[in-house]
């Protein structure tokens, strides 16, 4: 299983999408941070910048966030290098910092 990471933002491969997600079939937000469409995710950085994952396939369950990769496709950040990812099913996380137990969004 591959683990990417690009700034806060980690796809963690799983082997299939939970039987209990949801196909994302309009644009939502998921979290303050997290906005996904049908076939894209975009996640807010700490910096403002924005992280955009395109043609992929989008699912939900609560705030949890699944893509399925069904031939490569680009992760893109204004301030990161391009990062190629393979065919596959993710979690989409968001690496947050925390300071005096409080989030920092």
């Amino acid at each position: 299983m591959r683990i990417i990471r690009q700034g806060d933002v980690i796809l963690r491969e799983i082997k299939q999408v939970p039987e209990y997600a949801e196909p994302i079939n309009e644009s939502v937000d998921i979290t303050n941070t997290v906005f996904a469409t049908p076939d894209a995710v975009i996640i807010h950085g700490e910096s403002g910048h924005k992280h955009v994952l395109s043609g992929v396939k989008t699912y939900t369950y609560g705030r949890g966030v699944y893509v399925v990769v069904d031939n490569p496709v680009t992760l893109k950040h204004e301030e990161h290098p391009a990062i190629e990812i393979p065919k596959g099913v993710y979690v989409v996380t968001r690496i947050r910092d925390y300071a005096l137990n409080q989030a920092i969004d």
